[in-house]
């Protein structure tokens, strides 16, 4: 039986356009160095001062150019003790070159974070936020659509490892559910069967469940109550609907109007890091550029359906070389070889 596939129908150099404008910030959990460690490392790169708050134990470095990088405490990921182990939050970042961009910061932060002590384990994993602002509500539901054709496929790309990607994506607990079973209910079959979608209507379907307990949801009332970015009321910002591989809790609440992947695990390798923000940046592009996506979900997961998704989604040539060596070649060598990649 023939398998539908996402419309590629666009100009791939627009992409790169569109990539090129979006806004992305990201959060790396770790574990073997203090939080103190990690904010003088990251301070190291950027300037400017550190200051301690109490909200997450946080250690706020607020750079020379005014932009605050935060160093938290996260509940998630193991360590030895209180100080040890956390989260870098980055600030608003713009740039994917890695050549005197925001990119290149990003970089050498997280070499420094590294050099500081900061290491990878098993409980931690990278989340990458995608400015929302460019997202209409079709376009959303685009995102779903080319997430959910070609998810065996990038669970391989971003998670080589089996029992790594057993974990992250395990549909009862895992960090990244799976967008269409388990614990994440039909909830992506709702969203992509909507014939006109808006905003109100994903709203609704994202979290239908968290809601039932508590009143009827209407999304659109609670942003004229005080919001124009259909946030929620009466949600708070753990609820359920929040691990899923594409998270849009933090587009729908408390007016943070980015799209979040959670689909990563963790890296102090920079050269992987901009690998995972280019590919998410590509897939965002993807669909917001995109007029039309068919479901039809595939289930191969090769060397060559990897090297053939990237290059659809506009991560061909010289800039995206880092890219496709880590997520095509050493992603898929480890799958079948066994042979860790270097995750540092």
């Amino acid at each position: 039986m023939a398998i539908n596939s996402v419309n590629t129908s666009w100009n791939c150099s627009g992409n790169v356009d569109t990539m090129n404008g979006l806004t992305y910030g990201v959060e790396i959990e770790y574990t073997g160095a203090s939080r103190d460690a990690v904010a003088a490392a990251i301070q190291s790169v950027v300037g400017g001062t550190v200051h301690r708050e109490r909200s997450y134990d946080r250690r706020v470095v607020t750079a020379a150019d005014g932009r605050k990088w935060n160093v938290v405490h996260d509940g998630s990921v193991h360590g030895s003790g209180w100080n040890e182990g956390g989260e870098i939050v980055s600030p608003v970042l713009r740039g994917m070159t890695g050549e005197g961009d925001d990119m290149e910061v990003l970089q050498n932060v997280i070499r420094a974070a590294r050099r500081a002590g900061a290491r990878r384990d098993s409980s931690a994993g990278i989340h990458v936020h995608v400015d929302g602002s460019a997202f209409t509500a079709p376009a959303i539901q685009r995102l779903f659509k080319l997430y959910y054709t070609n998810e065996e496929l990038i669970k391989v790309m971003v998670a080589p490892n089996a029992d790594r990607r057993a974990s992250r994506f395990n549909a009862s607990r895992g960090w990244a559910r799976p967008m269409n079973e388990g614990r994440s209910g039909d909830a992506a079959a709702r969203i992509m069967k909507l014939r006109r979608p808006t905003h109100d209507s994903i709203c609704r379907e994202y979290y239908r469940g968290e809601y039932d307990s508590r009143r009827p949801i209407n999304c659109e009332a609670d942003a004229a109550r005080g919001s124009d970015q259909y946030s929620p009321a009466g949600l708070g910002h753990y609820v359920d609907a929040r691990y899923r591989a594409i998270n849009l809790h933090s587009f729908y609440f408390e007016n943070r109007r980015s799209v979040e992947f959670r689909i990563f695990d963790t890296t102090l390798h920079a050269g992987r890091v901009k690998s995972y923000v280019q590919f998410c940046l590509a897939l965002s592009a993807r669909a917001i550029n995109t007029k039309r996506a068919r479901v039809g979900r595939k289930t191969e997961a090769t060397r060559e359906a990897a090297r053939l998704f990237t290059v659809k989604s506009g991560m061909s040539g010289d800039l995206f070389a880092t890219a496709r060596e880590f997520m095509v070649r050493r992603s898929f060598n480890e799958r079948d070889n066994g042979t860790p990649a270097s995750n540092c």
